[in-house]
């Protein structure tokens, strides 16, 4: 069994912590059962003060990430820029229900081959539950977007996961 480990950008630490949390990664992205490194990325959601911290933590732990490590990333990139990256995977939560007009739009322009379902996140419930899981499945909208039936998206991510983690 491989693991990822990871700093959420959301996070906001001292200076002390921020510099515990990245000692800390340079350790365990190491250990030989650490498969990839994530989710970190930029998130700005948050308040503007806290993006520079987000951008230096990324620069900082993308330093450490090794050749043979699956790369999660949590950022907003224009699809124009996605083409540049040929093993790029998009990862998609039942959130994709609120996308607003200019994300369902980008995501339209995703390859379809290219994308993951995230099921694992009980914090991203919906549709009245407290809870998310696999089982939830028919509530991602993100049928809606990409353009193939949810049988064969479920398939591609399923097939898509294998490939990048390789030991599924």
């Amino acid at each position: 069994m491989e693991v990822a480990v990871g700093e959420h950008p959301k996070h906001k630490f001292s200076q002390d912590q921020f510099n515990r949390v990245v000692q800390e990664l340079r350790q365990l992205i190491k250990l030989p059962r650490v498969g990839a490194v994530g989710e970190i990325g930029l998130d700005h959601s948050v308040p503007r003060e806290q993006w520079a911290q987000q951008s230096v933590m990324l620069e900082k732990i993308l330093q450490l990430v090794e050749p043979g490590h699956v790369l999660v990333l949590h950022l907003e990139i224009p699809t124009s820029v996605t083409s540049a990256f040929s093993q790029l995977y998009f990862g998609f939560t039942s959130m994709a229900a609120k996308f607003n007009n200019q994300q369902s739009q980008a995501a339209r322009g995703i390859n379809p081959e290219r994308v993951f379902l995230e099921t694992d996140a009980p914090y991203f419930a919906r549709f009245g539950t407290s809870y998310s899981g696999p089982h939830r499945i028919q509530h991602f909208l993100v049928f809606c977007y990409i353009k193939m039936n949810p049988e064969s998206l479920l398939a591609t991510s399923v097939q898509n996961a294998r490939r990048l983690y390789r030991r599924l």
